[in-house]
């Protein structure tokens, strides 16, 4: 129902007198004098933050030092990610990445650079870690081997590991949910709930908040009725966040009841909603969907349904309590 609360749902057999039903959920730059690094993904970046005068006189020996002081440290398993290196031109440079602990090279690179990139005194050079290619990067510690000149005289490494991503651009296997009740209003700030699963090795897995993710309200409406924004952030095994969107919304209305008022007619009756700015009243019979049948304002709480009605056939009523200025156009058709 959008920024429409949980409906709850009851039926009439006309002219009986109706039953209440239970509720009805609405559902880097590296820069070496020589070599100068960047990850494309900035957000996947981490690590010291270092000046590049401390860069500079650490690595001054290598002739290799990054600008900005930090190479990607988490990478998401299966997104391919490129490391760009500016290496000065006609350089022979070097690069191979092994598993950490290991020695069997999973990918290598030994080239001499090309002239100069436009507007640039250096020249592009592209590692590329293919964390697509999920027969050689799986999830892992790695070690990136790289240098310029003579490998021998100055081999820099970094490490980095491939890691499971908590957000759907990157994580292709993530499905998310919103548990609805989690969202409903009562005055006090809200922190939604999501059910969030993962397939890892074609089995799912249901992620648990505080382990592997954690979830932050980032809009500045928290606890009133209305739009409001969340960012979901990786813990643990996951990396990246996702930001995500939800309502804010009325309570379903309570103590909804249905009286025949003849053979041919109905009155539906319910409680206040605090912060409703009004109800949509709906109804269904045995089959086929729930139809919008009237609405009032948000001090009325009764509604008489007077059209449409069959002897002898029996109904479903369901009332949405709606936020003001987000009535949603879907259930007034």
């Amino acid at each position: 129902c959008a920024l429409f609360s949980t409906a709850i749902c009851i039926s009439l057999t006309l002219p009986a007198v109706a039953e209440q039903l239970p509720a009805e959920k609405t559902v880097a730059a590296v820069s070496q004098n020589g070599i100068e690094a960047a990850d494309e993904k900035e957000d996947q970046l981490s690590g010291p933050e270092l000046s590049l005068e401390e860069i500079l006189d650490a690595q001054k020996d290598s002739n290799i030092y990054p600008a900005n002081g930090e190479l990607p440290k988490q990478i998401p398993f299966g997104k391919d990610t490129n490391i760009t290196f500016l290496v000065s031109p006609n350089t022979t440079y070097g690069a191979r990445i092994k598993r950490k602990g290991g020695t069997e090279v999973i990918w290598s690179r030994n080239e001499t650079s090309a002239s100069a990139k436009a507007g640039s005194t250096m020249a592009d050079a592209v590692i590329p870690i293919n964390a697509n290619d999920t027969a050689k990067f799986t999830i892992g510690d790695y070690v990136l081997e790289y240098w310029v000149g003579s490998e021998e005289a100055n081999v820099m490494t970094h490490e980095f590991a491939i890691c499971r991503s908590i957000s759907a651009a990157d994580n292709k296997d993530i499905t998310r949910k919103l548990d609805d009740a989690s969202v409903i209003y009562t005055g006090a700030a809200i922190t939604p709930v999501f059910v969030i699963t993962d397939k890892v090795n074609n089995t799912v897995k249901t992620l648990v908040q505080g382990t592997d993710y954690s979830v932050t309200v980032t809009s500045a409406n928290k606890n009133a009725i209305g739009s409001a924004e969340a960012t979901i952030t990786g813990m643990g095994n996951y990396i990246g966040t996702e930001k995500v969107s939800f309502d804010i919304r009325p309570n379903a209305p309570a103590g909804i009841t249905v009286t025949s008022l003849n053979t041919t007619a109905n009155r539906i009756t319910w409680k206040k909603v605090p912060e409703a700015a009004g109800y949509v009243i709906q109804r269904k019979g045995i089959s086929g969907g729930f139809t919008t049948v009237g609405e009032t304002d948000s001090n009325t709480f009764a509604y008489d349904d007077m059209s449409g009605l069959y002897v002898g056939d029996t109904y479903f009523y369901r009332v949405c309590a709606f936020a003001p200025n987000a009535v949603d156009t879907a259930l007034r058709t």
